[in-house]
């Protein structure tokens, strides 16, 4: 039992450093299908269901970086909005940009970025979402196509406007703390 649980909690360590290195690399196509390789090897390999949801776990995660399309640091978001990298991390604490955090940097989902800065009401969106929610589930939320919203997630309902918009505010409003609405 006592090796089973080591095993467990080696690979799971082996995954989370999969996935903080996803995120260092700044190459997030070729970094996310390597993640997500070593969690569908790791949960072929799984003893149990709670291992094997826990792999998924990973695996959700880097497909959200590919659908997100990677992540940017802070100095590379400064660059793209033409600000300090300082006033990128105010902007993400004071939650008018997704940020991910690992470790002690910051990561930003290349998603809610457009040509001309940031997707057009995006802290909108995020204010309209629980403050104290986990960056990953927002994420997933902003991404997930919506049959609300005529099959459109709520990030590119945000992109085209009103009446999109509103309706898009007004779903993600009637999330709960705990995820679900």
């Amino acid at each position: 039992m006592a090796t089973r649980l080591h095993d467990r909690e080696s690979d799971e360590r082996a995954l989370e450093g999969a996935l903080h290195r996803a995120l260092l690399s700044g190459g997030a196509e070729d970094a996310t299908g390597h993640l997500r390789r070593l969690a569908r090897e790791a949960e072929e390999q799984a003893r149990d269901r709670g291992d094997r949801l826990r792999f998924r776990h990973f695996r959700h995660r880097a497909e959200l970086l590919r659908q997100a399309g990677g992540v940017l640091t802070a100095g590379e978001v400064a660059k793209r909005l033409g600000l300090h990298p300082v006033t990128v991390l105010r902007r993400a604490r004071e939650r008018q940009l997704l940020a991910i955090r690992e470790g002690r940097r910051w990561f930003f989902p290349a998603c809610q970025f457009g040509d001309a800065g940031t997707v057009p009401h995006l802290a909108e969106l995020l204010a309209a979402l629980p403050a104290d929610a986990d960056p990953w589930w927002v994420l997933d939320v902003l991404l997930a196509p919506s049959s609300t919203l005529g099959g459109l997630s709520p990030l590119e309902a945000a992109r085209r406007g009103e009446p999109h918009l509103s309706r898009a505010r007004d779903e993600l409003r009637g999330y709960g703390a705990d995820g679900f609405g």
